[in-house]
């Protein structure tokens, strides 16, 4: 879902996993889980995925983007 300005997310299309180990990487990825629940009845209609299974994922990132600012750690997805 380019055209929503996603970068990061849809580089797991292509490669294992992505990883936000710094805060320039944590406010991308969050900004992005942001824009997934903005978007979350389109991004269903174009991977069938389910409204709330698109909504579930966009807040485990957030709530582990929460987690990693507190403990000064990182978001590894993949």
């Amino acid at each position: 879902m380019s055209e929503l300005g996603l970068t990061m997310l849809p580089e797991l299309r292509y490669i294992y996993g992505i990883q936000a180990e710094d805060d320039k990487s944590l406010q991308r990825l969050e900004e992005e889980a942001k824009t997934i629940l903005q978007h979350s009845a389109e991004i269903d209609k174009a991977t069938k995925i389910g409204e709330r299974f698109v909504i579930f994922y966009a807040n485990n990132i957030l709530n582990a983007i929460e987690v990693a600012r507190k403990v000064n750690g990182c978001v590894s997805i993949g």
